[in-house]
């Protein structure tokens, strides 16, 4: 957790656990040439109290020479505004000042008063709500920059500790108040599982999760082996090969699943099994285009071979240009741009996929570069008659989700040429072209 010359955030609440880890640290400091900024968010909810927890740590701080960062927030009215319980609002509030205070002062590591207790309780927490193997690690003992030194020591050892040396730390009576089920937990179901069933039942529920943690890093190992060859969609979710995905063991399967929906939530245990279970039926079932909407704007939905997760794009909405000859035309609903130049002569080559050549005089002006439509058909090149663009996308397996998206040429009778997918046989250059239109993607 430490290394020799670390920056070190303490977070201090002023009770025994963050009061022992600030002790703590200042006799490893000049072991470990660390440098250390004690910081204490008052998240306001017990009034005179919660500030004299405040002073109490400025007091503190001050004894042990060690300087201190403070901030505070009304917890209670933005309880009131925002969706969340009050123990999440206060935790990603809390977490947002330490990590911002991180960046702003140059720190690396951020120590938090995590304890033995706290772990047993998690993970007990998390059987009783229903977990995997991933609920019942607990407490990461480090994760990215949070460090927590505490973590396998109990509760009654830091009091012990305190007492011996005379250290006073501050009790918030909250912690008493059974209303919370973790405190319910820790006040209740711990000390009659401790009196009725194991005296040891802390020690044995923080080996659980030592065992489940190591277990769970070794499926997170073969879950990125897995899906080091699939493609990302970068910010937005995972294209995942069904054969791939379902040609794995049921627990991995369900594993790389869970890792890519929760990559998406903005809520830590928004995902549920259920979530989980929807999209691996969809991924083994027989219909090819089949879409899930799922909590967060995150959505699932097969694509012929693949499954793609990824947040829900927003609504295309409807575009025309006018297309320059020559000049260039940049589509940004398609995050596209195309080149047009006139030539007078047959070009040696018919283009390629996104490189077009038409017979200019064969055009019906206005052309325009705009999405597709309702009804919209095309003459595909190399086929008789008029064909559905919807069926063409069918037959190119264009997902049903980018079509909106895709860009069309047309002119005033129909489609020319979709980008990637086809063009039309009726503006064909031929022997007697005498101008050449050339359209191409850059």
């Amino acid at each position: 957790m430490l290394r020799e010359g670390d920056r070190v955030i303490a977070a201090v609440s002023g009770g025994p656990d963050s009061v022992c880890l600030l002790h703590c640290l200042v006799e490893l400091a000049p072991e470990y040439s660390i440098e250390l900024l004690a910081a204490h968010f008052n998240h306001k909810l017990r009034g005179e109290d919660s500030d004299r927890d405040e002073q109490f740590v400025e007091g503190l701080c001050k004894r042990l020479n060690v300087p201190l960062s403070l901030a505070g927030e009304d917890m209670a009215a933005v309880s009131r505004r925002e969706k969340g319980s009050l123990e999440e609002l206060c935790r990603k509030s809390r977490h947002g000042f330490l990590e911002g205070l991180a960046r702003e002062k140059g720190f690396g590591k951020i120590a938090l008063g995590h304890n033995l207790d706290d772990q047993a309780e998690t993970v007990l927490m998390n059987v009783i709500r229903g977990t995997g193997i991933d609920g019942l690690k607990g407490i990461d003992p480090v994760r990215d920059f949070f460090i927590r030194p505490l973590i396998g020591i109990e509760r009654k050892e830091i009091i012990d500790f305190l007492s011996a040396r005379g250290i006073p730390w501050r009790t918030d009576h909250s912690n008493y108040e059974n209303s919370f089920r973790r405190n319910s937990i820790r006040n209740s179901l711990i000390p009659f599982i401790r009196e009725n069933y194991n005296p040891s039942i802390v020690d044995t529920l923080g080996r659980l999760a030592n065992i489940a943690r190591s277990e769970n890093e070794f499926l997170d190992s073969l879950m990125e082996k897995a899906a080091s060859s699939w493609d990302p969609l970068p910010g937005r979710g995972m294209k995942i090969p069904t054969g791939e995905l379902l040609g794995h063991h049921p627990a991995l399967r369900k594993r790389i699943i869970k890792s890519a929906l929760e990559g998406l939530s903005p809520v830590k245990g928004g995902i549920s099994h259920e979530h989980i279970s929807a999209v691996l039926k969809a991924a083994g079932g027989k219909e090819p285009g089949v879409s899930l909407d799922l909590p967060f704007g995150i959505s699932a939905r097969r694509e012929y071979d693949f499954l793609v997760i990824e947040r829900r794009p927003a609504e295309g909405k409807p575009f025309e240009y006018a297309v320059p000859i020559p000049g260039t035309l940049m589509l940004a609903e398609a995050g596209m741009a195309f080149r047009f130049e006139l030539m007078h002569s047959i070009p040696g080559n018919f283009g390629d996929s996104w490189r077009a050549y038409m017979d200019m005089d064969k055009i019906v002006h206005p052309l325009v570069f705009r999405n597709a439509r309702p009804g919209d058909r095309i003459e595909p090149f190399g086929m008789e008659g008029k064909k559905k663009l919807q069926d063409v996308f069918t037959d190119t397996k264009v997902p049903r989700a980018r079509r909106k998206h895709i860009p069309v040429l047309a002119d005033a009778c129909s489609v020319l040429w979709v980008p990637g997918v086809v063009s039309s046989r009726r503006t064909r250059v031929t022997a007697n072209t005498g101008n050449v239109l050339s359209v191409e993607k850059i």
